[in-house]
């Protein structure tokens, strides 16, 4: 179940937002929950990491704006999909500073709401897909998107966890990165495969993860690497 929040202190607004997400998950027939609040300040009391994993967020609001709120929201929660809505264009480049997952014009909510839910719907049930490991006869499911990378060492393929777990598995690396669930993953060179959204900066032949791990890029992957990267961020 797909958790999902609209915040606005226009209940007009709230009514309108909530038919169309209301119409378009029976459409494509999709298992989520909707809630909406009026009121940012009582809303951000009862936020939890994790309650959430989509809000939509009215720019302008009195008591406290959208982006302030979206400021707050992610020092409690850094992963929850954040789409901003407003009725200035101007605004656009702001809400990304938030690591928006989308804007939304109120003039256009009619075409733009549709596309832009199940889109985030779809990136949210991929960053919940796991894969099975076989770790001397006890099996592991492990989380993609908890996997900063897999390398290949020995004839073996060691899982570098977010949370500096390392799990070793005896299959070779090619059984794993052949899989469509790791379409979010970059090559580097024959012995890597780097989650992207994991990835810092690229500068000049490394790679640098969030949490400063290094991993040097061969000069022949370079220029293929950046331009992976670039596809995926634009995606």
């Amino acid at each position: 179940m797909i958790r999902i929040a609209v915040i606005d202190d226009d209940n007009g607004a709230i009514e309108h937002i909530t038919s169309i997400a209301e119409k378009c998950l029976e459409e494509h027939n999709a298992q989520c929950s909707l809630d909406t609040f009026s009121d940012p300040v009582y809303f951000l009391k009862n936020f939890s990491s994790g309650d959430l994993d989509c809000i939509f967020l009215d720019i302008e609001m009195p008591e406290m704006s959208g982006f302030e709120l979206a400021e707050r929201i992610r020092i409690t929660d850094k992963d929850v999909s954040l789409i901003f809505v407003t009725n200035r264009n101007d605004l656009v480049y702001d809400a990304f500073r938030y690591k928006a997952a989308g804007f939304i014009r109120k003039e256009h909510m009619d075409s733009d709401l549709p596309e832009l839910l199940m889109r985030t719907i779809e990136e949210i049930e991929h960053s919940r897909s796991e894969i099975t490991l076989n770790i001397s006869g006890d099996i592991l499911n492990i989380s993609l998107n908890d996997l900063m990378y897999i390398c290949s060492e020995n004839h073996r393929s060691m899982f570098h966890m977010d949370n500096n777990q390392i799990i070793e598995s005896r299959s070779p690396l090619s059984g794993f990165v052949n899989n469509s669930l790791f379409e979010g993953f970059i090559a580097i060179g024959a012995s890597y495969y780097v989650n992207s959204r994991y990835i810092y900066s690229i500068e000049k032949d490394m790679l640098i993860l969030k949490n400063m791990d290094k991993i040097p890029i061969p000069r022949r992957r370079i220029k293929a690497v950046k331009n992976e990267f670039l596809k995926l961020m634009r995606e």
